[in-house]
């Protein structure tokens, strides 16, 4: 039963909390990128602006799509870099449909998923 709880409160936990920051963070980024006085308060602006329930649900899917495609290998690295811009398009709009924001991201990493992958191997060092 305790084991059931934990692992009922890592995924409200992960959903809510966790991917909720990362589009917060996206956000933050992104303002800070054109105007350079932002607030690090800007990272909770899903919730300060209660909308957070469909950032939410596009973030959960997109956890499980790549949960499906992690298993076979292959599709798992390819569907990363396919839907790693998703977080920023929840960060620029919250309201944005769930098909919308993956077509879109595939959209802007198509051609572009050997240049992600190669920035995120040059991390490696860090």
């Amino acid at each position: 039963m305790i084991a059931l709880l934990a692992v009922a409160l890592a995924a409200f936990y992960e959903i809510f909390i966790k991917a909720m920051l990362r589009v917060g963070e996206r956000r933050f980024f992104l303002e800070n990128h054109l105007y350079h006085k932002t607030h690090i308060g800007r990272i909770f602006f899903l919730f300060k602006e209660k909308k957070f329930r469909r950032p939410a649900w596009v973030m959960l899917v997109k956890a499980i799509y790549l949960f499906l495609w992690s298993l076979t290998i292959v599709g798992g690295i390819i569907k990363h870099y396919s839907y790693k811009m998703i977080p920023y398009i929840l960060a620029e709009n919250p309201d944005i449909d769930r098909r919308q924001a993956f077509k879109l991201s595939r959209e802007m990493m198509n051609g572009n998923k050997w240049k992600a992958f190669v920035l995120d191997l040059s991390f490696i060092g860090w």
